[in-house]
């Protein structure tokens, strides 16, 4: 094949939709320290609350629990089991943020929260026990 009918075919098949999705989630390195209540908050790079974003508990893949985070951008999940799970976290405009947690000793009260920073454009999203929020 000669070097222009290449460039002309590869032209074309750069302007072809495509069905190629790219990932946008970064699985969480290391997991997380197992924790009792499964609640938190969302943030975006400069620390402020994205209001709405979904966090979705899933166990085997599969979805056991959903929730909107509230305008000030927390969730708690107030009914799971002990047991492992993965935690997703969604938002329009932000790469997903992917990890696994181990839920042990259910308690209704929320000691430590996870704090998942969403992040934008090329890079992972994250989601961490401690504190991601801008004193206030």
């Amino acid at each position: 094949m000669s070097k222009p009918l290449a460039a002309i075919i590869i032209g074309f098949l750069l302007f072809l939709p495509s069905d190629i999705s790219y990932a946008t989630e970064c699985l969480a390195l290391p997991p997380l320290k197992p924790i009792h209540h499964v609640c938190g908050f969302v943030v975006d790079p400069s620390g402020e609350p994205v209001p709405n974003a979904k966090i979705t508990i899933l166990k085997d893949g599969n979805e056991v629990a959903a929730m909107q985070a509230s305008p000030d951008g927390r969730f708690a999940f107030e009914q799971l089991k002990a047991g492992s799970y993965s935690i997703r976290v969604d938002a329009k405009g932000f790469l997903s943020a992917l990890s696994t947690i181990v839920l042990v000793a259910p308690d209704a009260a929320c000691k430590k929260e996870l704090g998942v920073l969403l992040e934008v454009g090329m890079g992972c999203s994250i989601i961490s026990l401690g504190k991601l929020r801008k004193n206030k």
